[in-house]
């Protein structure tokens, strides 16, 4: 991996270095390289280059794998060190160690895909992962909505608005939703719909309530994400099971 500074911001640029054993497997997914052509340095190897056995595009997944816990890490390998991602509790320390757990399955079969990689919220910018509340949101008032979908939220609600939501709340924004409904506090459904509310009235609610959330996009979706960190996380793993055929998920998220 090489680093460089562009320009007078001084942006650090990093990539990837040293293709002289790659091949191009674009045009066949099942296409491998023999082990034996392959050398690495074995906190960056999938497990299956340990033994006689091909190199695939899973293999690359897997050692990218490792490159994002390293870099998010500040330098701790995946390998002999797993526990220093997971003990943050950050939204996106979350969605990294959840994405690096599914890129470096044991089983090269069972990671995931390039696509899934590309298309994981942690790449997502502020603008989009708040659009993205705001669709589950509407979905989720959908009087049709999948009976799979409810079971799957009071599954998983409680560990996202610990016990209650509502309690966690600064005065200025409490202030802000009393003003047009009552919520309840123990439902994830409710604290999706808070934010998809307060962000459609951003506009005229109160500056005091403006100026203690934020800024829109960033600031406001930061002030929601630092108290339930996991929200993200739960709310893309119920539309990636349930909501792959949704015209408007699979085309803006999932796709």
């Amino acid at each position: 991996m090489l680093t460089s500074s562009s320009g007078s911001s001084m942006d650090v640029v990093a990539k990837l270095s040293d293709f002289g054993f790659a091949k191009d497997c674009s045009h066949d997914s099942q296409s491998t390289l023999s082990a034996e052509y392959v050398t690495d340095d074995s906190n960056w190897m999938a497990p299956e280059l340990l033994f006689p056995q091909n190199a695939s595009e899973e293999t690359d997944i897997y050692s990218l794998g490792c490159v994002y816990f390293y870099t998010l890490t500040h330098g701790a390998y995946f390998k002999t060190n797993s526990g220093a991602l997971s003990s943050r509790k950050d939204h996106l320390s979350m969605l990294a160690c959840a994405l690096i757990g599914r890129m470096t399955k044991h089983e090269a079969g069972n990671r995931i895909s390039s696509q899934d990689v590309t298309r994981n919220p942690l790449f997502w910018n502020a603008d989009k992962v708040l659009n993205f509340i705001v669709d589950v949101s509407n979905r989720l008032e959908n009087r049709e909505m999948n009976e799979e979908i409810r079971e799957e939220i009071r599954y998983i609600e409680a560990d996202v608005v610990r016990e209650n939501w509502y309690t966690k709340l600064d005065t200025p924004v409490v202030d802000a939703l009393k003003a047009r409904r009552s919520y309840d506090g123990s439902s994830m459904q409710d604290l999706v719909r808070a934010i998809r509310n307060l962000r459609l009235h951003y506009d005229v609610c109160s500056a005091e309530f403006r100026r203690f959330v934020g800024k829109l996009p960033e600031e406001y979706l930061n002030y929601w994400l630092r108290l339930f960190p996991n929200l993200v996380l739960s709310l893309y793993i119920i539309a990636d099971r349930h909501l792959s055929q949704d015209i408007t998920f699979h085309n803006l998220y999932l796709k």
